[in-house]
């Protein structure tokens, strides 16, 4: 709630042209990595998810550490920049998708032994 609820307030605060401390976006930005954090590891964990989507996860988390950097040096080249950033958004929206579809998918049952053969009492 506090990562995402908290960006969305965030941000509708910005478009009213209200007041946003600086402390707050940081907070809500570390409460969604953590959250997200949290998910990546309980799937690499659980057998529904397959390791494909795990790592279009991680790569999404990944390419948003990776791309800060390389903003502040592109500097004036902002284009650049938010092409990047909506190439990470496409990442997570693939993890997001492929997590819905693995969690639809049925788990795997057990075959199920072959019965007894029955004996004629005698």
């Amino acid at each position: 709630m506090l990562g995402y609820g908290g960006a969305a307030v965030v941000g509708v605060l910005e478009a009213v042209g209200g007041s946003v401390s600086g402390e707050l976006p940081f907070v809500c930005g570390l409460a969604g990595l953590v959250w997200t954090v949290l998910v990546l590891r309980a799937q690499w964990r659980d057998g529904r998810w397959r390791r494909a989507t795990v790592l279009y996860g991680i790569a999404s988390l990944l390419m948003v550490f990776a791309l800060a950097p390389v903003g502040s040096l592109l500097g004036g080249a902002g284009e650049t920049y938010y092409d990047a950033a909506g190439a990470v958004g496409a990442l997570m929206v693939v993890w997001l998708a492929r997590s819905a579809h693995d969690l639809a998918d049925p788990r795997p049952q057990p075959v199920a032994p072959p019965p007894l053969p029955v004996r004629p009492r005698g």
